[in-house]
């Protein structure tokens, strides 16, 4: 995301009470050395979004599913992509599930509190 964009997604990430440590990296490739790493405790969600530099999403996604170590982490797309042909490539590729980004901050709002409301309650394994 660009950091205006990522920006509006913090800040309604962080007003949320049922939300934690929100954690932002550049990339694909950042994204998987950051769940590799022992120095800090598995995230509960990773949202993902499709078009990112250096490795895109679809490669990340493949990659964590890949991994014995992470594949099991909960890995939703959040992408502006609302293509029919990205959707089914990514759930074939193994995501939990795939959020399109709205347009606007009141909407975006809503989707993110709807999306955060319903992994907290949802059981996952350790």
């Amino acid at each position: 995301d660009d950091d205006g964009e990522w920006f509006l997604m913090e800040e309604v990430l962080r007003e949320l009470p049922n939300v934690g440590n929100v954690v932002r990296v550049g990339h694909g490739k950042a994204l998987l050395d950051w769940l590799r790493s022992p120095d800090h405790p598995d995230p509960d969600v990773v949202l993902l979004d499709l078009r990112m530099p250096v490795m895109d999403g679809f490669d990340a996604l493949a990659a964590i599913r890949a991994d014995h170590l992470i594949k099991s982490h909960t890995v939703l797309i959040f992408s502006t992509s609302g293509d029919q042909v990205d959707i089914k490539k990514a759930y074939n590729l193994g995501a939990t599930g795939y959020l399109v980004k709205p347009q606007t901050l009141d909407l975006l709002s809503k989707r993110l509190r709807a999306m955060a409301d319903y992994w907290v309650e949802v059981e996952t394994p350790a």
